[in-house]
């Protein structure tokens, strides 16, 4: 089990990730003022940064933070852009304006947010890009009765969405095969939903047996 975590959350050089031209919610004060193409005198600006990163034990390692090469796009606008005034709101295409630093710092801003959007966009590319093993670990993880709070981790990173079989004993009831769209999980159980009535249910997990992929 423990083998089998670490193969799933365990940082590692191969597990490095992109987010592409992602704006930041957060502003960088800049350490000096900058000029604008319309001559402004600016040192509070939002950016568009590529954001490297990976994932080691469920936590976002940061690897490198640089203003967008391929930039984002305002609508109104044809040309690509990675800086915006937050003053005066103008916008242009940089291939420098601060030390990485600076933008590191922004995006720790925006990971720390309870409800960061950019921490649910890296969870959500690691979970695509790692799926299959994802799916393959949930029966695992059924069919050895690992703990809820396991089951309940691994369904949150990519398990949500997925259909498997399996053989479920209800209370005082013989076993039957259920095939399940996964949803989540609630405390001892995970819950999904029954393809044989189309009606969200919860499964105990210790009821669980012979699980495997659809």
């Amino acid at each position: 089990m423990l083998a089998l975590l670490k193969r799933l959350f365990g940082g590692t050089g191969c597990n490095r990730l992109v987010v592409d031209a992602f704006w930041c919610d957060s502003s960088v004060k800049l350490p000096n003022k900058v000029q604008t193409p319309m001559g402004s005198n600016v040192t509070v600006v939002n950016v568009c940064v590529d954001v490297h990163y990976s994932i080691d034990g469920g936590n976002i390692i940061l690897h490198r933070v640089r203003l967008s090469h391929g930039g984002g796009r305002i609508t109104g606008l044809s040309t690509p852009i990675n800086v915006a005034s937050d003053r005066t709101g103008e916008a242009w295409y940089a291939s420098y304006i601060c030390p990485e630093s600076y933008l590191v710092e922004a995006i720790q801003e925006d990971l720390s947010s309870a409800d960061s959007r950019l921490r649910k966009i890296m969870m959500r590319k690691w979970g695509d890009v790692n799926r299959d093993v994802l799916v393959q670990s949930l029966a695992d993880f059924l069919n050895t009765h690992a703990p809820p709070d396991q089951i309940a981790r691994l369904i949150a990173a990519a398990g949500r969405g997925n259909d498997i079989v399996f053989t479920y004993t209800k209370a005082r009831g013989n076993p039957e095969a259920r095939h399940v769209f996964v949803q989540g999980a609630s405390g001892n159980s995970i819950r999904a939903r029954d393809h044989k009535d189309d009606k969200v249910k919860n499964f105990r997990i210790d009821r669980i047996a012979n699980a495997r992929n659809a």
